[in-house]
């Protein structure tokens, strides 16, 4: 069994990283099953791959006037083989990547 831990400082408050999680993330083919609300959930795919996803606020970032959310995502990840790892990681990137140029 593959092993993998990570954490995240992202831009997102909770109730916007929980509707995104919930909504579009889970959804999205092929269905991932994701069980619990805020803070913590689980989700699980039909190869096996288990994911444990924890939030916490952290203080904003300030930039002169300018608020900005801040949000600390851990990720633990278990699967058989690492790329399936790698590709929940490239799922989960995908979907909580935020605008730019």
């Amino acid at each position: 069994m593959k092993r993998r831990q990570l954490t995240l400082d992202m831009g997102y408050r909770p109730d916007e990283f929980a509707q995104t999680l919930q909504g579009g993330f889970c959804s999205a083919e092929p269905r991932l099953q994701c069980h619990g609300s805020l803070p913590e959930w689980i989700l699980e795919d039909a190869n096996g791959l288990k994911t444990r996803l924890h939030i916490a606020p952290l203080p904003e970032r300030r930039i002169g006037m300018l608020r900005l959310p801040r949000l600390q995502v851990e990720l633990e990840m278990t699967a058989d083989a690492e790329s399936s790892i790698d590709d929940f990681l490239q799922r989960f990137h995908r979907h909580f990547h935020k605008g730019g140029g």
